[in-house]
């Protein structure tokens, strides 16, 4: 506790003299109101999740490594601004409206999986990168789907809004043609979209997009869908949190390479520099390093799924050597 309690004032001195100067912006609505409105998402495991159980005086309380991360940023900003009652009220987003509770002043800071792009950046700014994730695919063992170019004819499951949807959407991103899927029921009766497709065929796969995540596995675990695409880690959890993990495959090459960070109000720069130098803290501390293997490498709850994903060499540079760079388009 006493390091942890370091590590925050060390993000905290960091910012030194603001204190003394006028706040304005994000800092000051913080100040003033007393509490900062945390974006968070419901089933992004291990970043930000609501976990069973996890209900404090009847309100649902999100857990993972961003809320984790962004908890340490709230307990700095309380000592930066002497606000020591400094609250936290949760706020829900999903993949579709975070973008839109962000500008709309709804929310302070997002805790959750969002990639830091170029096209984003217009929208709204991020901290450094605290996670590096790459889209793949979800498939049924028993699919026979081992790469992109057997989707083509079948349907394909992407949650809205997301990298991975902007992929699938734009030219040929893999190879095969992708059209959008018609509205009415999600399969035929006695028909398996998957498995029907005929090998080698060359018609468009038919793309479902799902507000859900859990939606997307439950397609494909029914045989709704052939297969679910979105960031390896974000399938890694849900395969995890299904009835039988041992039903599914994680395959094909990366289409992307998706960094993660807090996501912030555009042009704000005097917040962005408070939250990137406190998580910049965490990380040259080892407490950022300490966070991860209590999500990625321990159980996620006592009889919780355990993930098993230790830390990339790619990320533990860039602990090492922090960046808010993002993605190419």
């Amino acid at each position: 506790m006493k390091r942890g309690i370091a590590v925050l004032c060390l993000g905290a001195l960091a910012f030194a003299g603001s204190a003394h100067a006028e706040l304005a912006g994000t800092l000051r609505k913080i100040h003033d109101r007393g509490v900062v409105n945390v974006g968070y998402r419901e089933q992004s495991l291990p970043f930000s999740f609501v976990a069973p159980g996890s209900a404090t005086a009847g309100m649902r309380r999100p857990v993972g490594f961003a809320i984790a991360l962004c908890e340490r940023v709230v307990e700095a900003l309380a000592l930066e601004l002497d606000r020591p009652g400094l609250r936290i009220a949760y706020v829900p987003v999903n993949s579709e409206n975070r973008f839109d509770r962000m500008r709309d002043g709804a929310i302070d800071i997002e805790c959750g999986s969002t990639t830091n792009t170029r096209a984003r950046r217009k929208q709204v700014d991020f901290s450094v990168t605290f996670f590096i994730a790459r889209v793949r695919m979800l498939v049924r063992r028993d699919s026979g789907v081992k790469d992109y170019a057997d989707l083509a004819g079948r349907k394909i499951a992407v949650s809205a809004g997301t990298t991975a949807e902007e992929l699938l959407r734009s030219e040929s991103p893999f190879g095969i043609r992708v059209k959008r899927s018609k509205p009415g029921p999600n399969a035929a009766k006695g028909k398996d979209p998957c498995t029907a497709a005929p090998s080698g065929t060359t018609a468009p796969s038919e793309l479902k997009s799902v507000v859900d995540h859990k939606e997307g596995l439950r397609l494909v675990e029914s045989g709704e869908a052939c297969a679910f695409i979105l960031d390896d880690v974000l399938l890694a959890g849900l395969a995890a949190q299904s009835r039988d993990q041992s039903l599914f495959s994680i395959v094909g090459e990366a289409l992307s390479e998706e960094r993660y960070g807090l996501m912030l109000p555009r042009g704000d720069a005097p917040f962005k520099t408070f939250v990137d130098r406190t998580l910049i803290g965490l990380m040259k501390s080892g407490e950022a390093e300490k966070l991860y293997r209590r999500w990625f490498v321990q159980g996620i709850s006592p009889g919780g799924p355990n993930l098993n994903l230790p830390m990339s060499p790619e990320l533990r540079r860039l602990f090492d050597m922090p960046t808010d760079n993002e993605r190419e388009p």
